[in-house]
């Protein structure tokens, strides 16, 4: 596989395409527990200084692999009241075909959610011969074996996805999934560039012919990689070319899926898959007319997506780009000081010294020794009439609680060039957003800013916002220009 992360730092403003993209519920809630795997599914690009990713495995819903009987009581579980796994409810989707499932992992996984008490019927197939499979995965004998034994499951070898006339003859289906398709290319190097037309063209030989195995309702999901190379394919164009329409996609996440294993093509080794996404499809004709139903009833359309989905807004990604933020740990857990953590009144007063740019000369020491309310009426002073922010300032605890004041006068100062994407608000999430914002640019400033000062701002504290007011103060005059007389 391709190194990812080799020289593909994106730029720090960049961000993922959020059209029509989805995150399924139980992802989110996962990553909203702070899970490192779970919040780059939903971010996607890293930025310098965040948090690095982790591997998958170090998601606490996957930390301890299950076993066989483990994946069973949970598609048990899975099944009590409802029969429902990841984006598949036997509640509107009674026939799934699934195209060239590798080691029948992920068929497998939906076998025994959608138990043969759902009224879900499976056909799982393999583009490769049973031999082949049992020969090239480890696990594949004993999952064919299980999936043979099930009354509500029909598996097929051989099958070409491209072949209309093989497709057809398996009949309708409600979902009609994909997982990375790729041609089988040499040295386990699947999708990489020279092999990217190939590829294209494997899927146009699908979906020219795959509406015809869809029922009224039924869709087409094609999950893939979105990262460079696999990310240049252009699926959704080379559906478009074939009159079926995307209609959204959907963070793909493995967990929601016990037991399944992706494997690249005869090999039984593994590719990641962190930045992957289901695509869905839907037959132009009819996406249209679905469309025009949402219209009329976009209530009832809603309520149900959401009941399942949650759309990624970029306020959402803001909030996941905080919580990749090391510094802000104590803020967002309250997580208490190490301990052993310690030091003298002397060297700790000349912290706070080099902290608020004092200790350097007779007048900053002066403004330090000065009581905090004549500091407060200078900066009073400076805030209304000097700079003449958006929003007259009254009482400064309370007035840059929120941080938006702050990236104000960061922006005044052409050192927060990002203020756009600052919320006005006093909202908890929008003062996470703000303050994640602020860091880097205080940084660069070299003034002090970590966790506790970020809290004790947040939280009101007496003289807290003051003091960092202050400093931004001190690096202005730094800034302006002096000019001699004469």
């Amino acid at each position: 596989m391709v190194d990812e992360n080799a020289g593909s730092e994106p730029p720090a403003q960049h961000w993922r395409d959020l059209q029509q993209l989805y995150v399924h519920r139980d992802t989110l809630r996962c990553a909203l527990t702070r899970c490192i795997a779970c919040c780059y599914k939903i971010v996607l690009h890293g930025r310098p200084g965040l948090l690095p990713n982790v591997r998958p495995e170090m998601c606490p819903r996957m930390a301890t692999p299950p076993t066989d009987d483990d994946a069973k009581a949970d598609a048990a579980a899975v099944c009590t009241p409802q029969h429902r796994i990841g984006l598949y409810d036997s509640a509107n989707v009674k026939r799934i075909l699934t195209v060239g499932d590798g080691n029948f992992s992920y068929s497998l996984a939906l076998a025994r959610a959608l138990g043969p008490d759902s009224g879900v019927q499976l056909v799982a197939t393999s583009h490769e011969s049973k031999d082949s499979v049992v020969e090239t995965y480890p696990d594949g004998e004993s999952i064919l074996s299980e999936l043979h034994a099930m009354p509500h499951v029909t598996v097929h070898h051989e099958v070409d996805a491209t072949d209309a006339a093989q497709m057809q003859a398996l009949g309708t289906f409600d979902r009609v999934i994909w997982n990375f398709p790729c041609v089988r290319a040499p040295r386990g190097e699947d999708g990489q560039n020279q092999e990217m037309e190939m590829n294209k063209q494997l899927l146009h030989g699908f979906f020219a012919h795959v509406a015809k195995e869809l029922t009224a309702t039924g869709e087409v999901h094609v999950t893939h990689k979105t990262k460079a190379p696999f990310g240049q394919w252009g699926i959704e164009a080379i559906a478009a070319s074939n009159a079926l329409r995307h209609q959204q996609s959907i963070i793909f996440d493995r967990c929601l899926y016990p037991g399944y294993s992706n494997k690249k093509v005869l090999s039984k080794g593994s590719f990641p898959i962190w930045d992957s996404q289901t695509f869905v499809f839907v037959p132009e004709s009819r996406a249209q007319h679905v469309a025009a139903v949402e219209i009329e009833d976009s209530a009832t359309s809603e309520g149900k997506q959401d009941d399942l989905l949650v759309p990624v807004t970029m306020e959402l990604l803001k909030k996941f780009y905080l919580l990749l933020t090391p510094s802000l740990d104590d803020t967002l857990y309250g997580r208490k000081k190490k301990k052993g953590k310690s030091f003298s009144k002397d060297s700790g007063k000349k912290r706070k010294q080099s902290a608020v740019g004092g200790g350097r000369s007779k007048p900053n020491k002066q403004a330090h020794s000065g009581s905090v309310a004549s500091m407060a009426d200078l900066l009073l002073n400076w805030l209304n009439h000097e700079l003449q922010l958006s929003t007259r300032v009254t009482d400064v605890a309370v007035d840059f609680a929120s941080g938006f004041l702050l990236g104000e006068i960061l922006h005044r100062l052409n050192q927060q060039h990002n203020f756009a994407d600052f919320m006005r608000s006093s909202s908890a999430d929008a003062k996470i957003i703000n303050f994640c914002l602020l860091e880097p640019s205080l940084r660069n400033l070299n003034i002090k800013f970590d966790a506790n000062v970020a809290a004790a701002i947040m939280n009101e504290k007496r003289d807290a916002a003051t003091k960092l007011l202050y400093q931004i103060k001190v690096f202005r005059a730094r800034k302006q220009p002096r000019y001699a007389g004469g």
